[in-house]
């Protein structure tokens, strides 16, 4: 397996409303957007088959709104195009993307933050089932960098609450997610397809010693059942992560080290049919 060609181009990155308008979660920042040309070419050379390759342009716009004080809005919407030829068989898609909404408030000079989140279902849906699934599912192998792995979903948003404290010589934060995703069909003739939602939980600490600073993340996330039309298919493991990281700083230079790790058990097909 190897990667050809991985480029990224920042196109712009301009104020988007009045300079005067300000937010304390980053205190006095503008409102501002961004427009991210990202592309990427993969070639994989299995063992005993042929060549496969897929390559994807991706074109995003992210943006922040500061609303008031403590209170800020962000945005995100990507399109893309890809071209995928496996076992000598090409395809292609190219499509919108979904548009995210997040909503953030911080409380008690910044030591607690609330936000909420949403999905709004403008992207590409009810797909070819025949060449523009076979992309979604090559886009879905986890050992792929590519910028946009899935387009349309359904209706959905998230609950995020978090804080952070100073204990000794640590700094400490605690956080919780809870992703709700609808309903929506996947595959031109399929039914309606039902993610599960997702719980997960986040612990981090640092500290710093001399021009060395240590961090430590660790996170496990618990994921709801599958189901299409109604039936139960598919339940996803609960997973642990844990990431250790160290960062030197100096007035010239720095180096960061870092080790992350894994942790999850078999997935689980409930329904043989799909």
């Amino acid at each position: 397996m190897r990667i050809k060609t991985i480029v990224a181009a920042t196109l712009a990155l301009a104020s988007l409303f009045a300079a005067e308008a300000s937010c304390q979660i980053v205190y006095d920042q503008p409102g501002s957007f961004a427009l991210k040309l990202n592309y990427g070419r993969w070639t994989l050379d299995p063992a005993g088959g042929p060549e496969q390759s897929i390559s994807q342009a991706a074109l995003g716009l992210s943006g922040f709104v500061p609303l008031r004080d403590n209170f800020e809005a962000r945005y995100q919407i990507v399109s893309g195009s890809n071209d995928l030829d496996l076992d000598g068989a090409r395809s292609d898609m190219s499509g919108l993307g979904d548009l995210r909404l997040q909503l953030a408030h911080s409380f008690s000079r910044d030591r607690l933050l609330l936000s909420a989140g949403l999905n709004l279902p403008t992207g590409k849906k009810e797909l070819d089932p025949d060449g523009e699934r076979r992309i979604i599912e090559f886009l879905s192998r986890d050992y792929l960098s590519l910028p946009l792995r899935r387009y349309g979903e359904g209706f959905g948003f998230n609950l995020q609450a978090g804080g952070a404290a100073a204990l000794g010589p640590f700094t400490c934060g605690l956080s919780g997610v809870y992703d709700y995703c609808g309903s929506y069909k996947p595959y031109e003739g399929s039914g309606e397809y039902d993610p599960g939602d997702a719980v997960s939980l986040n612990a981090t600490a640092a500290v710093s010693s001399g021009r060395v600073r240590y961090t430590g993340d660790f996170g496990v996330a618990v994921f709801g059942t599958d189901g299409l039309d109604g039936a139960d298919i598919y339940r996803q493991s609960p997973q642990f992560s844990a990431r250790l990281g160290a960062a030197l700083s100096g007035a010239t230079y720095g180096a960061e080290l870092g080790l992350r790790m894994i942790l999850r058990g078999r997935n689980e097909r409930l329904d043989e049919r799909f």
